[in-house]
């Protein structure tokens, strides 16, 4: 009876141990060992770096050229560079936009001398519109034909003095409307403004202006030389 009542006490507690650890188990979990981060690299040095995304396609990438220009690369889903920012071999900084084709459609930079300029180009890599500070610092929006040729052109001069050009297809001056600062000649006095109109050789032909201040306006037309003017119309105030 006694050996009965013994046994029976070692198998509660043979069960009452498996019980605890069991929720022992389950409210604990076993100690894992820590992996130790990776030491932090104060500098890394590469001649290129890519970036892919979950699919293993290059979406970007930084790198330096064998000429010394350094361009940090931003590609679209199927890998066709969208936007490149970059430094030049001649030190020039741009930034190029291009579309679903991979052209360059527009581009910003700053000139060697210090000018500022945004282009825009069509699809035949033609330049149409060119928007710059000159590095005299004179504000100009270009337009061009496909041929590249300058065909208007709105300006500020370094004087002050506002201009719209017009050119035909060989770049030359054709028509202009402007604030001449240094006057028309023969005609009306600096500071007024005129419509000019040239001919093949760029030279002064006709001329409708205001003459001055206390006068009207005046038509006028000049010789081949563009030097003597003769008044066909004046009216005063």
């Amino acid at each position: 009876m006694r050996r009965l009542v013994e046994t029976t006490i070692l198998l509660l507690a043979a069960m009452a141990t498996g019980y605890l650890g069991s929720l022992l188990g389950q409210n604990n979990h076993p100690v894992q060992a820590q992996i130790p981060l990776p030491a932090v690299q104060e500098v890394v040095r590469a001649n290129r770096f890519e970036l892919v995304d979950t699919k293993g396609r290059l979406r970007g990438s930084f790198a330096s050229g064998n000429d010394g220009s350094i361009t940090l690369c931003l590609n679209d889903s199927a890998g066709k560079s969208s936007v490149a920012l970059g430094v030049t071999a001649e030190n020039i900084p741009l930034v190029a936009l291009t579309d679903m084709a991979g052209k360059t459609r527009m581009t910003l930079g700053v000139r060697a001398g210090g000018g500022p300029g945004m282009w825009l180009v069509d699809a035949a890599g033609k330049i149409r519109s060119a928007i710059a500070v000159e590095d005299n610092g004179a504000p100009s929006l270009a337009l061009y034909d496909t041929a590249g040729t300058v065909r208007g052109l709105l300006a500020v001069g370094t004087d002050g003095s506002p201009a719209l050009k017009m050119h035909d297809a060989a770049g030359r001056i054709r028509g202009q409307f402007a604030i001449a600062t240094d006057g028309i000649p023969g005609i009306a006095t600096e500071g007024m403004p005129g419509i000019s109109l040239y001919d093949s050789a760029g030279k002064l032909r006709g001329v409708f202006a205001v003459i001055s201040d206390n006068e009207g306006a005046a038509l006028g037309m000049y010789d081949k030389g563009g030097d003597n003017v003769r008044l066909l119309w004046e009216r005063e105030r």
